[in-house]
């Protein structure tokens, strides 16, 4: 136990996590750019305000070991830590909530853990943070946050985030900029939710795990996922995308209730890297292939690079737009209240019904292949027996 510091400020604050956008949406598991930004994922824990000291509980597995009671100053400024010393890199940290300011990074520092409330906003200033326990923080940028570890878990907000190790969602988060996955690491979502302002990108056997039907990823840049063909890491959430989707291999092979989302403002390409039919009906182990899919207004979609499989349903909402041009095949339904577009040359099979208004198909000199219509009306002759 830490002895107390010198006389300080009794406070007691309550950090409310602002969420107030995703409240009133009507599927919660879909998020769209118009929910929010990274800044609304500030620490929401308001457990500092009882704590003795004012010293927030740290979540990692080792007690707080130094606290900042300064003003805001430099991370290395001994006097403003207690014990007065900057903290050494295997050290777990917080920030009272009692201290006039907060500390800004002058170099890349590494603690174990690092709790901060979000009143208390600590800056990069352009520098790397690194963690490999536990993070509760609100970060500023410019700069990045790197974590690593065996079981290291995060939440609040931070500037940019570099994956390097075993990492699980302890709360919401935001990211006001890029994600990197690297390596044969591992961030998994849980039923939390993680909004990017930027873009997601994997390599390696990095991996994306969602499992949680609560969970959420939405970014707003573009997603890009390379490695192995792998199974049973995407099998519940939602995975929201505003910019292009391209997958190499079979780096993207969902299934039972997890759900891709397109709705960017600018146009979009969802490309599945694949040269042969080993795509379709069913993919070969090596291939990536789609699960749900939504296409949200007003996103403007093209289906590119190699054949296409949709293992559930496909849905094409009023005011957006899809185009197909390379082979598809939809083994559910296809709900088309937007346009579809196939190229010419380029055809869509679909295994269940065909669900469409009667203006959704339009334009283009594809093939549409399916058995049933619904209405029967709903399409013309050539498309529906």
């Amino acid at each position: 136990m830490l002895p107390d510091p010198p006389p300080k400020i009794s406070t007691r604050l309550a950090i409310v996590l602002l969420l107030a956008p995703f409240a009133c949406m009507a599927d919660p598991k879909i998020m769209t750019a118009a929910d929010g930004d990274a800044r609304s994922f500030a620490s929401a824990d308001a457990h500092e305000a009882d704590a003795p000291n004012g010293l927030a509980p740290c979540g990692g597995p080792r007690p707080v070991e130094r606290r900042w009671i300064g003003a805001s100053s430099p991370w290395n400024d001994g006097t403003a830590w207690y014990p007065p010393h900057p903290p050494r890199s295997d050290e777990s940290v917080a920030i009272s909530v009692a201290a006039p300011g907060a500390p800004r990074l002058v170099a890349f520092t590494s603690v174990a853990s690092l709790c901060a409330p979000a009143s208390h906003p600590i800056s990069s200033d352009g520098h790397t943070l690194h963690i490999f326990e536990y993070l509760d923080a609100v970060v500023l940028g410019p700069g990045m946050v790197l974590v690593d570890g065996l079981r290291t878990q995060i939440r609040g907000m931070v500037p940019g985030l570099t994956v390097q190790g075993v990492v699980r969602l302890d709360g919401d988060v935001g990211v006001d900029g890029d994600v990197a996955i690297e390596g044969r690491n591992l961030l998994e979502v849980g039923a939390h939710r993680m909004f990017v302002s930027g873009g997601l990108r994997s390599n390696g056997t990095a991996r994306l795990l969602m499992k949680d039907a609560g969970g959420v990823v939405n970014v707003r840049g573009s997603v890009s996922l390379a490695g192995g063909a792998v199974r049973g890491v995407l099998t519940n959430g939602t995975l929201t995308v505003g910019g292009d989707f391209s997958v190499e291999r079979g780096a993207y092979r969902p299934s039972e209730g997890h759900s891709l989302v397109l709705d960017g403002r600018e146009p979009q390409r969802v490309v599945l890297s694949c040269e042969d039919a080993a795509c379709l009906a069913p993919p070969s182990d090596e291939a990536a292939f789609l699960n749900h899919v939504r296409v949200s207004a007003p996103a403007r979609v093209t289906l590119t690079g190699g054949p296409a499989f949709v293992a559930k349903d496909l849905i094409v909402e009023s005011g957006a737009q899809l185009l197909i041009d390379v082979p598809a095949f939809v083994a559910g339904d296809l709900h088309l209240a937007g346009t579809l577009m196939i190229a010419e040359g380029a055809r869509i099979q679909i295994d269940g019904t065909l669900r469409a208004a009667t203006t959704a198909l339009r334009g283009g000199a594809g093939t549409i292949i399916t058995a049933r219509c619904e209405p029967a009306s709903s399409a013309p002759a050539a498309v529906c027996p």
